[in-house]
């Protein structure tokens, strides 16, 4: 039988499954360090800018923390540790400025 939910048993004539990595594989093992740099150079562009945003608009923005935290819940959530922490140093500005407020 098969394991999971809706999984589904091969014929019995089917030919036997590649223990190959397959596409997914293949694209992981070509997936190289520049690559990653290149992403990671994009990613601290993107916070940079919604930092930005942040200074920019703090004044109105430290009003109502709220609809700021629902917009921002799925970088906050992200799966990816380097999102989560991102997200977190440029909304931190925000939250400083309200404590002070």
């Amino acid at each position: 039988g098969g394991v999971g939910a809706g999984a589904v048993d091969a014929p019995p004539d089917a030919p036997p499954r590649s223990s190959s990595p397959g596409r997914r594989g293949a694209r992981s093992a070509n997936y190289d360090v520049s690559t990653q740099a290149l992403h990671a150079t994009n990613l601290k562009a993107a916070f940079a800018a919604l930092s930005g945003v942040c200074k920019n608009l703090a004044a109105y923005l430290v009003l109502d923390l709220r609809p700021v935290f629902k917009v921002t819940r799925g970088l906050r959530g992200h799966r990816a540790t380097d999102v989560r922490r991102l997200a977190g140093d440029a909304l931190g500005y925000l939250v400083r400025r309200a404590s002070d407020a």
